[in-house]
């Protein structure tokens, strides 16, 4: 009929193609606004699990990708940033890079899944309703109390998406990006650092939640360039956010990423 429900975790028993008794046709998926759903799905309810406080649409309007020449322009630009994979215990993601904004640190990391660094690493922080935490090279031991606290061998070369060399610095960081303006929105993946200028290298984090005041452009203490987000396995992303963790914040479960790779 008119109605339908947007899932908010991956509910495979309710596919029409897995003999159960739910049948369940997927139309449509969310392409922006996913907090907006998120802060739907957690409103208090009633015991009939209607909001204590109505949430009404206002309006609903149609839009095509592709009704006017800019949007298909703007459109195929974005399908031609590259992607990488991360194939995890949990499961596996997808990640796009921002290679059109960010071609500096998008370069530095796509160098690290090319070159295996990845490989065998543990996300090593998690904290719900934050985000996960990956890219230790310290972390290939789940337990190690290094973890969180390294990065690519120093003064390593990797080559920019225009082929032109770069070389990291001598503790094994890239320089900042601070380009784009792009905000740490759910599912983007920006850089972690120490707090001071220009220490990310490898590790980064996956938000899962909107951190905007982690941006670099608000003027806070907390500046944390995005560089890529996740188009594929968004579930993933949301089970790892919800793993069970230490008082330090790491998976009691280890999450291992088994094989990163570019796509």
């Amino acid at each position: 009929g008119s109605q339908f429900f947007i899932n908010t975790v991956h509910n495979k028993y309710l596919d029409y193609f897995t003999g159960g008794a739910s049948k369940h046709p997927v139309f449509a998926k969310v392409i922006k606004g996913e907090s907006v759903i998120r802060s739907i799905e957690n409103t208090r309810t009633n015991h009939n699990d209607a909001p204590l406080t109505p949430v009404k649409v206002i309006s609903a309007k149609l839009k095509s990708s592709s009704s006017s020449g800019g949007s298909k322009e703007k459109s195929q630009k974005v399908s031609k940033n590259p992607q990488a994979e991360f194939k995890t215990t949990a499961g596996s993601f997808k990640i796009e890079f921002y290679a059109d904004v960010m071609p500096y640190t998008s370069a530095a990391i796509i160098d690290l899944v090319k070159t295996g660094f990845y490989d065998g690493l543990h996300f090593h922080r998690v904290i719900k309703d934050f985000m996960i935490q990956f890219g230790c090279p310290h972390s290939k031991n789940p337990n190690s109390g290094r973890a969180g606290t390294g990065g690519p061998d120093p003064n390593t070369e990797f080559k920019g998406l225009d082929g032109k060399s770069h070389r990291r610095l001598g503790d094994g960081c890239i320089k900042d990006e601070h380009k784009g303006k792009i905000s740490n929105k759910p599912f983007t993946l920006s850089m972690a650092n120490t707090g001071s200028r220009n220490s990310g290298g490898s590790q980064f984090f996956i938000n899962t939640v909107h951190n905007k005041y982690l941006d670099y452009f608000t003027g806070g203490a907390s500046k944390h360039p995005v560089f890529a987000h996740v188009v594929e396995g968004k579930d993933v992303v949301r089970n790892i956010g919800n793993t069970r963790t230490d008082s330090g914040d790491k998976p009691l479960k280890p999450i291992r990423v088994i094989k990163a790779s570019m796509v």
